[in-house]
């Protein structure tokens, strides 16, 4: 499982690694101007020696500078190490063999200038590691790198304190917001949301909170359209009921036709999957966690029972019925097994327009399948019980904690649904 990059982690190695690379660039800034700087102080003390009037002849040395009129002049051990003497541009030309973490053997400053005299001068140095001036200057490189390294590591340090204390400043009112948030329920959201310092995050709190109140809205709406729909249904449903057990028994004193019957017979069968529904759907929509009562219920008996009284879903296709029943019974909520069993057989009944539907139950266990002749028999068509229906029987298996699976073949002319009753 792929883990989930964190806020916090995320902001405080992006400082962190901002710092790091702030600090590595001063600090490269500050070496890079400490050569830079002694590269000038030597073009400098050149300078003044280049300006000298007149050369000495038997030592022209002045201050460790050779200084000469013509580049032949120069000492050879420095001349041989440039191809060409420098154009007359007043810079320090320097040539060094360097060797991997370790200073120079030698380092050679050379320079073609012309004094206030108007005389061409070329003042020279061979500077050797061995000489008390290298040995200086490598102590005060070393104190140079040692200073740029404890500024490196205390710009770090500072950086990485402050950042710390500015994001704990920060993600305190944020946690806070987090914590509110996971601990609303109804009564809180009765409550104004609290401050939390930034202006941001009080924005945040004030949408969570709108949000919130909608869907809370909402869900009392849905409710109670659901709770006041199902009171309401109830009466017109007793009516109908009790009117098609009158006009029954006024059929057989006075007989029927088997056309009224048939019709008589399918009003009464929807006026009894009204009531179950209603009563389903008026427990669903209460807020207490209220059980239904369970009762002693025959499993097979209910399953094939069920299984006829659908089959008018079949009248005119030619479709085979197998049911295999086990005598099996368990504590269960009638209307609502009545209902899941009966919209998982409806949906095999309406989804089948030729072959087979098989119907097995084993102990706890059903099975229903259907096998179309035509692959396209499984397509659902319009509702026929796959909207509300198989919404409402999911919803009433999670519910109870049932066990269900459906499941279609490649070929799509076979169609697999099962509930266990645990």
């Amino acid at each position: 499982m792929k883990m989930k990059p964190s806020i916090k982690v995320s902001v405080l190695v992006t400082m962190l690694v901002l710092g790091v690379g702030i600090s590595a660039i001063y600090s490269a800034f500050m070496f890079r101007y400490f050569v830079q700087g002694l590269h000038i102080a030597t073009h400098v003390a050149m300078r003044q020696v280049a300006d000298i009037k007149e050369i000495p002849r038997e030592q022209p040395v002045i201050g460790n500078f050779y200084i000469s009129e013509t580049w032949e002049e120069v000492p050879k051990h420095i001349r041989q190490n440039y191809e060409n003497a420098p154009e007359l541009d007043d810079r320090v030309l320097v040539a060094s063999k360097d060797k991997l973490f370790q200073p120079p053997d030698v380092v050679f400053f050379v320079m073609k200038g012309v004094n206030k005299y108007g005389d061409t001068r070329f003042v020279s140095r061979a500077i050797y590691n061995d000489e008390d001036v290298v040995k200086e200057m490598e102590q005060s490189h070393t104190r140079t790198i040692v200073i740029v390294v404890v500024i490196f590591i205390a710009s770090i340090t500072i950086f990485f304190l402050f950042t710390l204390f500015v994001f704990k400043r920060i993600s305190r009112p944020v946690e806070k917001l987090g914590h509110w948030a996971e601990n609303l329920n109804e009564k809180s959201l009765e409550n104004a949301p609290p401050v939390f310092e930034y202006k941001e995050l009080n924005q945040l709190a004030s949408l969570i909170h709108r949000s919130l109140n909608s869907v809370k809205e909402v869900l009392n709406r849905e409710h109670d359209f659901l709770r006041y729909a199902s009171h309401e249904l109830r009466t017109p449903i007793a009516v109908l009921r009790t009117n098609i057990e009158l006009l029954t028994k006024v059929n057989k004193v006075q007989g029927a036709s088997d056309k009224q019957v048939a019709v008589l017979q399918r009003i009464e069968r929807a006026s009894m999957n009204m009531g179950h529904l209603t009563e389903v759907l008026l427990w669903l929509g209460r807020d207490d966690d209220a059980k239904l009562d369970e009762q002693d219920v025959e499993l097979d008996r209910l399953v094939g029972d069920i299984a006829q009284e659908l089959k008018y879903l079949l009248n005119g296709k030619p479709v085979n019925v197998l049911i295999k029943l086990d005598r099996y019974q368990q504590k269960l909520p009638t209307t609502v097994c009545r209902i899941v069993i009966s919209n998982l057989i409806r949906n095999a009944y309406q989804h089948t327009q030729s072959g087979i539907v098989d119907i097995r139950q084993e102990g706890n266990k059903v099975v229903i399948e259907n096998i179309s002749d035509d692959d396209k028999s499984n397509t659902p068509q319009g509702d026929l019980g796959f909207g509300l229906g198989l919404q409402l029987t999911e919803k009433l298996i999670h519910k109870f904690g049932w066990y269900s699976s459906s499941q279609t073949t490649q070929e799509g002319n076979s169609h697999v649904s099962v509930v266990i009753f645990s």
